[in-house]
């Protein structure tokens, strides 16, 4: 009764009801609680997850170093080729490789390639607010799920060592085959509201122009490449 009277305010929140095709979530992860290794060599990287919010229907892939926007695009673009269709609206929370993440208009805010990539399939960009994590719940509270699946997974296995990369995809695979099983039947009713794809992919690569120095070298973020002679 005290609380009550004179306890702090709750914070109150609105449930969130989607429609079929509306928007799909997407995130990057870090597996913590198992360590990942390659040939015997720690094989640091993030696991990119992406889901419908009406359906559930997920995807996941592994990918190599942090969250840049290579990372990001070639994420999303087999995400929504693995799924056959097409969301009207994607919502992050707030990537680096997505926005500048600076105050004032979202729109000002975003950077130009994954502007250009979002209206190459039709999506309407959106992310969650500063420090308001659970606005991006439908796809955050679900890594638990899918890195708990994984480290049965390995359990089962009996090694956290894989020989190549696609090994691991290849576990990691199943464990979202598994997850969307139940949600099958939904996800094929959403399929028919989901927009189709395009013809062609985004490029899920970076263009950068650098000088060639006499060496035969080109640098590139602080790492140096030989390049022929003749350029």
């Amino acid at each position: 009764q005290w609380k009550a009277l004179h306890g702090p305010t709750p914070e109150v929140m609105f449930p969130l009801a989607y429609q079929p095709g509306e928007i799909g979530f997407c995130d990057f992860t870090k597996v913590k609680r198992v360590a990942i290794t390659l040939r015997g060599e720690p094989f640091p990287h993030l696991l990119f997850h992406y889901r419908l919010a009406w359906s559930g229907w997920a995807y996941g892939q592994v990918i190599h170093g942090g969250e840049s926007f290579v990372a990001l695009s070639e994420g999303l673009q087999n995400a929504l080729a693995a799924c056959g269709g097409v969301t009207r609206e994607l919502r992050t929370d707030r990537l680096s490789a997505a926005s500048r993440n600076r105050d004032g208009s979202y729109a000002l805010d975003i950077t130009p390639r994954y502007q250009a990539l979002c209206a190459h399939y039709g999506l309407s960009p959106s992310r969650n607010n500063r420090g308001v994590a659970h606005e991006n719940g439908i796809v955050e509270a679900p890594h638990g799920h899918v890195k708990r699946r994984l480290e049965q997974k390995l359990l089962l296995r009996g090694s956290c060592d894989f020989d190549e990369p696609a090994e691991y995809g290849e576990l990691l695979a199943e464990v979202f085959s598994a997850l969307n099983a139940p949600r099958q039947r939904r996800y094929e009713q959403e399929l028919e509201h989901l927009m189709a794809l395009p013809a062609f992919r985004f490029a899920d690569y970076e263009l950068l122009n650098v000088r060639v120095r006499s060496t035969s070298t080109i640098e590139v973020r602080q790492v140096i490449y030989s390049v022929p002679p003749t350029l």
